[in-house]
C-alpha cells in the first residue's frame, strides 16, 4: 500500500510537471547569443560613475587612452541587459582609474580608439554606439567622417542610439543664452556654445552629411517638461532631436521613455534663476515645471532606457553581425592554357564575358538608395600575379583590362591568392571579404597544392576571407578536388563551368552569394512565369537576375500574379542580363514573367531576399510562469494529501477477521 501511494504521488507530480513545463519546453526559443558589441559613450559631463555602474555593474575594470582623460571600461557582466547572454558592453568615459569624473573633451579619435580596443584581434566585429546628448553629435561626426581617423576605411559601426541628442542644435541655449550650463555642455564635446545653436555651422555640417548606409539610427528622448514654451528634458527639446531624413533615410527610429535628463548637474539649480521667483522679467519659466524637473531619473540608470535599447538591439541584430561593406577580388587565370578554344570562343574571352556580368550586377546594386558600399579589385595571374585594378567602387574597367591580355606562361595559384588576401588592406577592415578565383585548374608554378592549403588558404580562413572557386572546362580530377578543397576550407562554393552560359551563371551565383542566402537559383527553358520569392513585413529588399542564353527575354515582375508598374522596381538590362531590385516590397508572392526570346532559349534566375535587420521584430516575452506556479502548488497539495492519507492508514488499527469476513459476504 505504501508503494502504491508513493507511486500515485509520483505519477501525479509527473503529470502536473509535464503539463506545466511540457508546452514551454516544446515551444522554447533557441537562445539568442548577441554578437554585436555595445560601446556606451559618456561625454565627460561629470556623471561617469553612474554610467559605469548603470550599464556595467560592479567589478568593472578599465584601460586608458594615451594622452587622454578617457578610459574604456568593461565588465564580465552587463548590468543593463538583465538575464541571459548579454552582448559585450563597454563604457567610454572621461574618468579617473577609480571611476571618478575628470574633465575631458570627447573627439572622434576617442571613439575610434575605443573601437580599436573592442575589435582588437577580430576585425570582423562591428559595434553599436549608445551616446547621450552632446556625445551623440560627436558620434555622428565620427560616422560621417568629419574627424580623424577617417571612417571610410573602417566601417566598424552598425548602429547609433542617441539619448536625447540635440541634432538640430540647442533651442534653449539660443533662447536662454545667460544660462551657465551651456559652456560646460559644449566643452565636454570639444566645441563652443555658438557651435550648438540652431543653424550654426558645425550643426549644419553634421546635417549635410549622411550616416553610413548600413548604420541604423534611433533617438530615445525622455519625458518632456514645459520650459519657456518648449517641451524639453531639461536641456534638449523634442524638436532638437530631429534629424534630416536625407541622413537616415526611412530607417530612423524615434521613441520616448519615462526617463528625464542627465544626472550631471542639478537642473533645479540651473533653471530656478530664470523663474519668476528668481526675478526673471523676460522668458519666464514656470516654477512648477522647475520642480517637476527635479524629479528626473538619469538616462544611465533608467530601466526604461535600457529596456528600449535592448528591444532595439534584438530587433536590429539578434545573433547576426550585419554587413557594412562588401569587398571582392576577381582572380582570373591568364596563363597560356587560357588561350584554348572553348564553348565557341576562347577560355579567356569567356572569362571576360562572365566578369562583365559580375561588374554589371555590382554597379546596378551600388546605384540603389542606401545600398551597402562595395568595392571590386582585379588580379590577373600566370607565373606571377598582377593587381590590374586596385579596389574601386566603379570597376567598369575590368572587361577592358581582360580584353587586352595575351595568355602566356604558367599558372601560379598560390601567389595569386596571397596577393588577393594582402590587397584587402586597401579596403575597410571590417568589410565582408570575398575572392572569386577562376582557373582551368592547372597549377604549374610556385607552391604545390599542399603548401597552398597550409599558406594562403589557411590565412584566408583565419582572416575571414571567403574563396569561391570556378573551374573552367574539363579540368583533371586532382585539380578539381584541389579547387573544391580551397572553397570548402573557407566557406566558399566550387563550380565547374562546361560552357559559356554556365560560366556566366557561376560568376553571378558567386556575386549574389555575397548579398545573402539565395532563395532562388534555377535554370528554365523558354518563356514562362517563375515565382522567385515571398515578401513578409521584415523583407527589406528582393534582388534578382535573369541570365539569358541568347539576346534576352522581356522581363516583367508580378506580385500575387498581377504585373507591377515598372516604377515600383529597378530594372537594368545588358547583353542578355536583366537585374531587378525591389526595395521594401509589400507582402506577397513575387514572380518574374519571361516573354519573347528565341525558341528553346535557356535562362537562369537568381534571387536573394534580404530581411531587414533594422525592422522592428517581435521579441518573445519571457514565459509566463504563473500557471506553472499554481500547478506546482496543486501538485504539492496532492502529494501532501496522499502522504497524509498513507500515514493515517498506517496508524488505523487493523480490521477484525470476522468483520472482514462479513464484508466479503456482503
Amino acid at each position: 500500500m505504501a508503494i502504491r501511494a508513493l507511486t500515485m504521488s509520483a505519477a501525479l507530480m509527473a503529470t502536473l510537471l509535464l503539463g506545466a513545463f511540457g508546452p514551454q519546453c516544446a515551444n522554447a526559443a533557441v537562445p539568442v547569443v548577441p554578437k554585436v558589441p555595445v560601446l556606451v559613450i559618456d561625454a565627460g559631463f561629470g556623471d561617469s560613475p553612474l554610467w559605469v555602474s548603470g550599464w556595467l555593474g560592479p567589478g568593472a575594470t578599465s584601460e586608458s587612452e594615451a594622452g587622454s582623460s578617457f578610459r574604456l571600461w568593461h565588465s564580465k557582466t552587463s548590468a543593463w541587459w538583465g538575464r541571459g547572454a548579454a552582448p559585450p558592453t563597454f563604457v567610454l568615459s572621461s574618468s579617473t582609474e577609480t571611476g571618478g569624473p575628470t574633465p575631458g573633451a570627447l573627439e572622434p579619435r576617442d571613439i575610434a580608439w575605443a573601437l580599436d580596443r573592442i575589435t582588437a584581434g577580430d576585425e570582423s566585429l562591428k559595434a553599436l554606439l549608445i551616446a547621450q546628448s552632446g556625445a551623440g553629435l560627436q558620434a555622428r561626426s565620427y560616422l560621417e567622417g568629419l574627424g580623424e581617423p577617417g571612417y571610410a576605411g573602417r566601417d566598424d559601426v552598425v548602429g547609433l542610439i542617441e539619448l536625447g541628442a540635440p541634432n538640430s542644435g540647442l533651442t534653449l541655449a539660443h533662447r536662454y543664452p545667460s544660462l551657465d550650463v551651456w559652456a560646460s555642455y559644449a566643452g565636454a564635446i570639444g566645441v563652443k556654445t555658438s557651435d550648438l545653436l540652431p543653424g550654426a555651422g558645425w550643426i549644419s555640417t553634421l546635417n549635410r552629411q549622411p550616416l553610413p548606409p548600413a548604420c541604423q539610427f534611433a533617438d530615445i528622448q525622455g519625458v518632456p517638461s514645459r520650459i519657456g514654451g518648449f517641451e524639453s528634458d531639461g536641456l534638449v527639446t523634442l524638436g532638437d532631436s530631429a534629424i534630416p531624413t536625407d541622413e537616415v533615410g526611412d530607417d530612423g527610429v524615434f521613441t520616448q521613455t519615462q526617463s528625464r535628463a542627465s544626472d550631471a548637474w542639478s537642473l533645479t539649480q540651473t533653471w530656478t534663476p530664470l523663474t519668476a521667483a528668481g526675478g526673471a522679467t523676460t522668458h519666464i519659466v514656470d516654477e512648477s515645471q522647475v520642480e517637476q524637473i527635479d524629479l528626473y531619473r538619469g538616462y544611465p540608470q533608467d530601466p526604461d532606457v535600457t529596456s528600449a535599447t535592448q528591444r532595439l538591439y534584438l530587433a536590429w541584430f539578434g545573433d547576426r553581425m550585419p554587413t557594412t561593406h562588401i569587398s571582392t577580388r576577381l582572380i582570373v587565370d591568364i596563363s597560356g592554357s587560357m588561350a584554348g578554344a572553348w564553348s565557341g570562343t576562347t577560355k579567356l574571352e569567356g572569362a571576360r564575358r562572365a566578369a562583365s556580368d559580375f561588374v554589371d550586377a555590382l554597379r546596378a546594386r551600388t546605384s540603389l538608395p542606401r545600398a551597402t558600399p562595395e568595392d571590386l579589385g582585379l588580379i590577373m595571374f600566370a607565373t606571377t600575379p598582377r593587381l590590374a585594378l586596385k579596389p574601386t567602387a566603379n570597376p567598369s574597367a575590368v572587361p577592358r583590362l581582360l580584353s587586352r591580355v595575351t595568355p602566356r606562361d604558367n599558372t601560379n595559384v598560390g601567389a595569386a591568392l596571397s596577393m588577393a588576401i594582402g590587397s584587402f588592406s586597401l579596403t575597410p577592415r571590417s568589410a565582408d571579404k570575398v575572392v572569386v578565383l577562376l582557373s582551368d585548374g592547372l597549377n604549374t608554378a610556385g607552391q604545390g597544392q599542399a603548401a597552398i592549403m597550409r599558406g594562403p588558404v589557411a590565412k584566408a580562413r583565419t582572416s575571414g576571407v571567403r574563396i569561391d572557386t570556378i573551374a573552367l572546362g574539363n579540368v583533371g580530377d586532382m585539380d578539381a578536388r584541389f579547387l573544391a578543397q580551397v572553397a570548402k576550407a573557407t566557406g566558399g562554393s566550387y563550380q565547374q563551368s562546361n560552357d559559356l552560359f554556365q560560366l556566366r551563371g557561376d560568376f553571378l551565383q558567386a556575386r549574389f552569394a555575397s548579398l545573402g542566402p539565395l532563395v532562388f537559383d534555377q535554370s528554365v527553358k523558354g518563356a514562362q512565369t517563375v515565382q522567385i520569392a515571398t515578401a513578409t513585413p521584415l523583407t527589406r529588399r528582393i534582388e534578382a537576375a535573369v541570365l539569358s542564353e541568347g539576346k534576352g527575354f522581356d522581363v516583367r515582375v508580378l506580385r500575387n500574379g498581377r504585373p507591377l508598374p515598372s516604377r515600383s522596381y529597378a530594372l537594368q538590362t545588358s547583353q542578355g542580363l536583366a537585374l531587378i531590385s525591389l526595395r521594401q516590397p509589400a507582402d506577397g508572392r513575387y514572380s518574374i514573367a519571361l516573354a519573347g526570346g528565341s525558341a528553346g532559349e535557356r535562362a537562369h534566375l537568381f534571387a536573394v531576399s534580404t530581411s531587414d535587420v533594422f525592422a522592428e521584430k517581435t521579441v518573445a516575452a519571457p514565459p509566463d510562469n504563473s500557471a506553472t506556479v499554481i500547478l506546482l502548488v496543486l501538485a504539492g497539495v496532492l502529494v501532501v494529501g496522499v502522504g497524509l492519507t498513507f500515514l493515517f492508514s498506517l496508524r488505523r488499527p487493523p480490521a477484525k477477521p470476522q468483520e472482514a469476513a462479513s464484508e466479503e459476504t456482503a
